[in-house]
């Protein structure tokens, strides 16, 4: 008994370490360099599936993007903006309740069944984060897009390029 109780907590405990590992973006720094790390997932502006997880290393000269066996790098002197913009998702979605057609079945017949099992309208919303980096190639604006969970790390990687990189006027 002893045994199966010690197995479920190990595999509950594994579990955990996985979700919070593939759920959201994580930041890494070391203290004695300026490189910082930022695990995240893809959205757009890459040769790669979208929801795919990724490295972003941050250093002094450049970015480097690690996606599996691809690697794509991005001097600092390409990259015009570095920003972190949210999306509100809304669902909406039915649901019927089994215990409510019972209990309705147990006042009041059918027709409380019928009453009591009815579906209803819920609404859920989640908040989605997205590190954005924009980057000039051969004189055309581009972009990465990336899903990301904020932290302190990623929050002041965005304010250190801002503090670093002037304004930039485009002619359109």
């Amino acid at each position: 008994m002893e045994a199966v109780i010690l197995l479920l907590l190990l595999i509950g405990i594994a579990i955990f370490l996985i979700c919070a590992l593939v759920k959201g973006a994580k930041t890494v720094s070391n203290p004695n360099n300026s490189e910082r790390l930022i695990i995240c997932k893809h959205e757009v502006g890459l040769p790669i599936p979208a929801k795919s997880l990724c490295k972003i290393t941050f250093k002094d000269c450049d970015i480097t993007i690690t996606s599996g066996n691809h690697k794509f790098n991005l001097s600092h002197d390409k990259i015009t903006d570095i920003s972190s913009t949210t999306d509100k998702e809304i669902q909406e979605h039915y649901v019927s309740s089994v215990g409510g057609a019972v209990g309705g079945a147990i006042l009041f017949g059918p027709l409380g069944a019928i009453v009591g099992g009815r579906s209803k309208k819920k609404k859920s919303s989640k908040l989605i984060n997205y590190f954005t980096i924009s980057y000039k190639d051969e004189d055309e604006l581009k972009y990465i897009s990336f899903e990301y969970t904020p932290s302190f790390n990623s929050i002041s990687v965005i304010k250190e390029f801002n503090k670093t990189k002037g304004s930039e006027v485009v002619n359109l």
